[in-house]
């Protein structure tokens, strides 16, 4: 049975391609087509669908399939062709419905048919792990630290960093990328002591804070500069307990 399932789901996407091609030669067109949106549970929510075209009618595909709203009055079909939701259903698999998925908005009239962009629907997360906090970093005066944070988060979560349990500065040395990470550029001694990020996600009203990293910073050693030989002074063979200077040039 799934193969004759899975058969019929790419004639279905075969299908609506070529009905897109069509749909276009025959001069149909969307206003708006409807985009990707990450939405929170149970809220309302809209997949915005228009056409400019006269006397069409609307249909709308749930993961290139008929998406039915016979005895469903939690979906309505606005006029306008949108599609809105009273609340959005979002369970585990094989533990109820849920409206994650990929949707197209199909146009139809008495000639043809166009079918707009997939559009996903995805809902709201974040994870309760960091990846990478709570470790000891040692870093020699002078040189980057690269201190890590990163969490699971859709969408991205907002990252704030902490030295020693305040709030870090503004400092033309700090570079936070776009997945939490931090870098400090031309450590010193002051930059010594523990480090923490807050991730905060305000789609689903959540804050999390990671484990606590250390970072220690160690004095740089000078070192005597060494004397540069000439090509005529090098020697190449040496006698056991000679004194040896290498060129660095």
């Amino acid at each position: 049975m799934a193969p004759r399932v899975l058969l019929l789901s790419i004639f279905f996407t075969v299908g609506l391609l070529a009905r897109r091609s069509a749909g276009l030669e025959l001069g149909l067109q969307f206003g708006v087509e409807p985009q990707d949106i990450v939405v929170s549970r149970n809220k309302p929510t809209l997949l915005q669908c228009s056409s400019p075209t006269q006397n069409v009618s609307f249909h709308w595909t749930l993961d290139n399939k008929p998406l039915s709203l016979v005895n469903d009055s939690r979906i309505q079909l606005l006029t306008n062709g949108s599609l809105y939701f009273r609340k959005v259903y979002h369970k585990r698999s094989g533990q109820g419905p849920s409206d994650q998925g990929v949707y197209r908005c199909i146009i139809h009239t008495t000639t043809g048919a166009l079918v707009s962009q997939p559009a996903h629907l995805r809902f709201a997360f974040m994870s309760h792990e960091f990846a990478g906090s709570g470790r000891s970093f040692s870093v020699a005066e002078g040189d980057p630290a690269v201190l890590p944070c990163s969490i699971d988060s859709l969408p991205t979560a907002e990252i704030t960093w902490q030295q020693n349990s305040q709030l870090l500065p503004q400092s033309h040395r700090y570079i936070l990328l776009d997945n939490g990470t931090l870098i400090i550029n031309q450590v010193q001694k002051e930059d010594e002591g523990d480090y923490s990020c807050t991730a905060r996600n305000s789609l689903v009203n959540k804050t999390r804070v990671s484990d606590v990293s250390r970072l220690s910073v160690e004095a740089t050693t000078s070192l005597s500069p060494l004397e540069i030989l000439t090509p005529g002074s090098f020697r190449t063979n040496w006698t056991l307990g000679d004194n040896v200077t290498l060129a660095c040039v």
